[in-house]
């Protein structure tokens, strides 16, 4: 299943349409997002820079060097008088500029770590905001969403690009609902705000952009209002494509109508927003992860992404030799030169010899991947039961077979063994393809195991791999997700007001909301439909301790104010799923019955208490 991202040309007017990413809402146009914003603008030399009068707020450039060398203000003082008006942007870059060079200041610059919470231009971005909406780093960058909470109801709201040390290198204030960005590949990643698309790189420069680069691209070709309609795609050919998913490469399909001709035409474009064919019409194109297949009338065009290498085969020949042959050179490049081969019951780097034996192991799915200098396996012991162990290049286990641990209860088979080793620890993932396990998130899985074979219980509902050095964790409040980057300590990489760290919630985790022992029924054909009362110490989004909630048979306030519900049996239980208003978001809950009028609503270990009132 690929991503889709459509803007249609309607009377004038361009819409949008998003199958399976972001959310709706309100159609408010978007300004075209700004380019990188860290850039100095100053260029005036440095003799003027230093003999520049007092700004508004009474500060001059060289009033701030004199202020910083005789150590009145240090750079954290100058930065916060940035961020509350009293010293202006411009000065500020100017003293920069003028210092820059100078050893001991230089020094200062280097230890310390900037943070997208103080960056100077995003005076109404604060620690008391929450981090909505995230995606992991990728290449060195990562997309941010900030809001005022509880985030998904405000106008205060923000996409942010930053690097590593949280620098900003892009932002835009975020008017509507309707967003998406995906993980950056080959130096890109896709955005999208309300009516258009933007193909924006790892310096927050923005490359291209459907409304303006893609109608004009085919407009060139066809004439001037000749496109009525584009659609954009991209996606790994998997089912299990996500946002998490973009290989640098999109399908753009237009409708074209002029009075010569009418018809879809399809390209591919690079990562460079160059296409990588001309548009050809009525053709089928197929993007894959390494490779882009194009069936023409009579024969088929190959291209293996990775390499560059075309060919072009009759619509008779069949391709799967040649994807065979790709496949595997593509893999090696991504699986550190190891592959499994059920055959020879090891790894090969040559498809012919084993360089790594594992006919030791009864395993429970085959091995996915070498990432990093470590492969994870699933592995049985002798009466069956599942196990887990690293190895390294050289076949050695990293540490003994531990169990699964409780976290994992609700593994699917197909997840068994795929996990991705970083920064001396690794967790299993349900992504399918190596080249996306860094940003792969991991359901309801909130916890690490260290190369010792240690659990560690993140305090998380759910948490990424590392990448770049960062973890991509997040909470479940309800009807929002409050996000955080864990560094390799496990601390929040960039404090959000009134939240503690990892340690904090870890010793939350184990005190209150915690599955209790209770005494449970089994009752046929219950019926959830009527009032009921939150009663318990715990609630869970509008069901807090003391109030109403009401299930209607099709619509319900449990998960979030206008929901619509599910309602069946599941085993002994039963199981609720709340779905928001517009489909954003979906919660699933598990139903212990008490008795007739009292019930336990399970979200993982979290348990909210139900009384039937009348």
């Amino acid at each position: 299943m690929k991503k889709r991202f459509m803007v249609i040309l309607l009377a004038g007017g361009l819409t949008l349409g998003l199958c399976g990413c972001g959310s709706s809402g309100d159609s408010t146009a978007a300004p075209m997002p700004p380019t990188s914003t860290v850039e100095s603008t100053s260029t005036q030399p440095v003799d003027e820079v230093v003999s520049k009068e007092s700004d508004a707020e009474g500060y001059s450039v060289d009033e701030l060097v004199n202020l910083w060398s005789s150590g009145i203000l240090n750079k954290q003082d100058i930065e916060s008088k940035v961020a509350t008006g009293e010293i202006s942007y411009e000065i500020y870059e100017e003293f920069l500029n003028y210092m820059s060079g100078d050893e001991e200041f230089d020094a200062t610059q280097s230890e310390e770590t900037s943070n997208f919470w103080d960056y100077p231009e995003l005076n109404n971005v604060t620690r008391d905001m929450a981090i909505t909406d995230a995606i992991s780093f990728s290449e060195g960058v990562a997309w941010i969403t900030v809001a005022e909470q509880p985030g998904i109801a405000t106008n205060n709201r923000y996409i942010m690009l930053i690097n590593t040390s949280g620098e900003v290198l892009y932002f835009t204030k975020l008017e509507t609902k309707d967003y998406e960005y995906t993980n950056f590949h080959n130096g890109v990643s896709l955005l999208s705000i309300d009516e258009n698309i933007f193909l924006v790189n790892t310096e927050g420069e923005v490359i291209w952009s459907m409304q303006d680069d893609g109608i004009k691209y085919f407009e060139e070709i066809y004439g001037s209002d000749s496109v009525e309609s584009l659609y954009l795609s991209y996606g790994t050919g998997n089912s299990y494509t996500s946002r998490e998913e973009f290989n640098g490469y999109f399908e753009i399909r237009a409708k074209i109508n002029t009075f010569e001709e009418t018809g879809n035409f399809i390209t591919i474009m690079n990562p460079d927003a160059t296409p990588l064919f001309e548009p050809s019409r009525n053709v089928n194109a197929n993007l894959n992860d390494g490779t882009c297949s194009i069936s023409y009338e009579n024969s088929h065009l190959l291209i293996n992404i990775f390499t560059g290498e075309t060919i072009e085969i009759s619509k008779h020949d069949s391709a799967v030799e040649i994807y065979k042959m790709w496949s595997k050179e593509n893999r090696k490049t991504l699986m550190d030169a190891f592959w499994y081969d059920s055959n020879l019951k090891g790894f090969t780097n040559d498809g012919e010899n084993i360089t790594i034996d594992c006919s030791q192991y009864n395993f429970v799915r085959y091995p996915t991947s070498f990432l990093n200098g470590y492969c994870v396996l699933a592995i049985r012991n002798p009466d069956g039961a599942p196990y887990l162990t690293v190895i390294d290049e050289n076949g050695n286990q990293i540490f003994s077979p531990i169990k699964y641990p409780d976290a994992y209860r609700n593994l699917s088979w197909d997840s068994y063994g795929r996990g991705y080793v970083s920064e001396n620890c690794f967790v299993l993932t349900d992504e399918s393809n190596p080249l996306y396990y860094q940003a792969a998130r991991t359901g309801n899985f909130g916890i690490y195991i260290t190369l010792e074979g240690e659990v560690i219980d993140s305090g998380y509902d759910s948490v990424c791999p590392f990448s770049d050095g960062y973890s991509l964790v997040y909470k479940d409040n309800g009807y929002y997700r409050s996000y955080y980057f864990l560094n390799t300590a496990f601390d929040d990489a960039f404090p959000q007001a009134g939240v503690g760290n990892a340690d904090d919630l870890m010793e939350q985790s184990n005190q209150s909301h915690q599955i209790t022992e209770k005494t449970y029924i089994t009752m046929n054909n219950f019926s959830i439909e009527g009032k009921w009362k939150s009663v318990g110490s715990y609630g869970f989004g509008q069901a807090q301790p003391g109030a109403i909630v009401a299930f209607d048979g099709t619509n319900c306030n449990f998960f979030s104010p206008s929901d619509t519900y599910a309602f069946y049996a599941d085993g002994d239980d039963y199981r609720l799923e709340c779905t928001s208003f517009m489909s954003t978001s979906t919660a699933a809950f598990t139903v212990k019955i008490i008795d007739s009028d009292h019930i336990d609503v399970y979200y993982g270990d979290n348990v909210t208490e139900l009384q039937r009132t009348k």
